[in-house]
């Protein structure tokens, strides 16, 4: 397989209407040939991320495209997502493999090299996201692996 294409949500660039317009976008970037549709509205509580992220699946319909939920296995399967993506500090993936419906997709972000050999190790992950690679304004404190720290964990 090739490059997985990953657009990552963040409503606040929505505007006002991003109830409709978050969704109308995951739509549009499906339609456009991106392969996962990440929901990482963290600060929404448990309702709105059900009802946003629910709102995002029935938009990417008849794409190849899958929507998958940050770090809440709860709002995934109660939206119909088709995935979890997991914090490097986040529960080990191999207890939700065990209770997740068949085909679900679990990820995970690694920040080090061991993190990434560690992860890929316990398995039950469906693929990794390395970072942080570039300055990034949701993390400005972190430390940047660059573009040879990334080199060497897929090595």
């Amino acid at each position: 397989m090739g490059p997985v294409i990953c657009l990552v949500t963040d409503r606040r660039a929505c505007g006002d209407r991003w109830r409709e317009e978050l969704p109308r976008r995951a739509g549009a970037a499906a339609r456009a040939g991106v392969h996962l549709i990440q929901v990482r509205e963290r600060d929404l509580d448990a309702r709105d991320q059900v009802a946003l992220v629910a709102e995002c699946v029935r938009a990417i319909r008849g794409t190849a495209a899958r929507v998958i939920v940050n770090d809440r296995l709860d709002v995934a399967l109660a939206a119909g997502a088709h995935g979890v993506h997991l914090p490097s500090t986040g529960v080990p993936s191999i207890r939700l493999r065990e209770t997740a419906p068949p085909d679900f997709v679990i990820g995970r972000s690694v920040h080090a090299i061991d993190e990434a050999r560690d992860a890929v190790r316990q398995g039950a992950v469906d693929y990794l996201i390395f970072g942080t690679v570039f300055p990034t304004a949701s993390k400005p404190a972190a430390a940047l692996a660059g573009i040879e720290g990334l080199r060497a964990a897929c090595a």
